[in-house]
């Protein structure tokens, strides 16, 4: 029995396959360098939010990116759906989601940078749900 390939394994064969570098991983899941770094070192694995951020980016899914022996591919069912509910988890960890669920102020500033950083990859997404 083969044993599962690591997480950072599967992360830096991604990257590879997609042609991404770490930094454009960085730029698009929000996560900082010095986390995809150890991350992609193996030093750290990511958190399930911090996963999916990951194989959302990297189009893959989020079992393969764990190491299990799956397909690698996303199923594209509604993959603009899962981006947007990322999103929204990523804004309420962060604290930009005010109690009645509405954007903070700085909840506005990052979603606003996010939608001008990941242009081309939003459109990506809805093109595929079309």
């Amino acid at each position: 029995m083969q044993d599962k390939v690591t997480c950072a394994e599967r992360i830096r064969d991604a990257l590879t396959i997609r042609n991404i570098t770490q930094s454009d991983l960085c730029r698009l899941t929000g996560i900082p360098k010095s986390a995809m770094s150890q991350y992609c070192k193996g030093t750290l694995v990511p958190r399930q939010i911090k996963t999916q951020a990951i194989a959302i980016a990297l189009d893959v899914s989020e079992a393969w990116l764990m190491g299990y022996d799956v397909p690698m591919g996303r199923e594209k069912n509604s993959l603009a759906g899962e981006w947007l509910g990322s999103i929204m988890d990523a804004l309420g960890e962060i604290g930009a989601i005010t109690d009645d669920g509405s954007l903070s102020s700085r909840g506005r500033d990052v979603v606003t940078d996010m939608l001008r950083n990941n242009a081309d990859l939003l459109k990506k997404f809805i093109d595929n749900e079309n």
